[in-house]
């Protein structure tokens, strides 16, 4: 189940503005579905047999084919829950999400992330740079990275997989949505970042997935 929606690559690129749309309502929206509907552990999906991190770990590059520059081509998210509610509770932000997103210039080819043999990376975006370092394991394909934003520390965490020779990078968004607020508090009660973190909240699991091409 895979939808738009941007949460790795707003949280580390792009300042949200300053004014929110107020077109957008997505607490009516939540409230319709989650309204006197079953918990995230009574609602499942029926007949799942595949675990979504094992098909991780089955697609996960080596360590050494990570490496090198990877460009931007596009993003979603991927959901690695249970809950049926999740994916129909996405597609309700999806299109609003996208195209502010998109609007801010995270387009394809935006931007490059490097990563080196040495566990640091940097991430170029324009003449704006961001290093770090990362942790890759690909006997299950988790990955960590940390680095420096304004100033504060940030840590994300996720898998990395291979499809189709391109990378697909996995944050995961409640995390990606607590380091753009420490890195940028003054957003922290805007509308839009409010929304996405409704959904995140709601449902274990959203990941936000980018996908490089070299």
């Amino acid at each position: 189940m895979k939808r738009i929606i941007v949460l790795l690559i707003a949280a580390v690129a792009v300042l949200l503005p300053d004014t929110a749309s107020a077109q957008f309502n997505l607490s009516g929206v939540l409230n319709s579905l989650f309204g006197g509907q079953k918990s995230q552990t009574e609602e499942q999906t029926p007949n799942q047999t595949v675990d979504p991190y094992e098909a991780i770990a089955q697609a996960a590059p080596s360590a050494r084919d990570i490496l090198g520059t990877w460009t931007y081509d596009s993003a979603e998210a991927e959901y690695l829950g249970t809950n049926v509610l999740a994916d129909l509770a996405i597609s309700q932000v999806e299109g609003y999400v996208m195209q502010k997103v998109e609007s801010y210039g995270i387009t394809r080819g935006s931007f490059t992330i490097l990563l080196r043999r040495n566990g640091t990376g940097v991430i170029t975006w324009g003449s704006r740079t961001l290093d770090g370092r990362y942790k890759y394991n690909p006997e299950t394909g988790a990955i960590s990275v940390t680095g420096v934003l304004n100033g504060a520390t940030l840590s994300c965490s996720g898998y990395v997989k291979m499809e189709g020779g391109k990378l697909v990078a996995l944050v995961d968004a409640n995390e990606a949505l607590a380091a753009f607020k420490t890195a940028y508090p003054e957003y922290a009660n805007h509308q839009l970042l409010l929304s996405v973190s409704a959904v995140a909240q709601q449902f274990s699991g959203i990941y936000g997935a980018a996908t490089f091409t070299k």
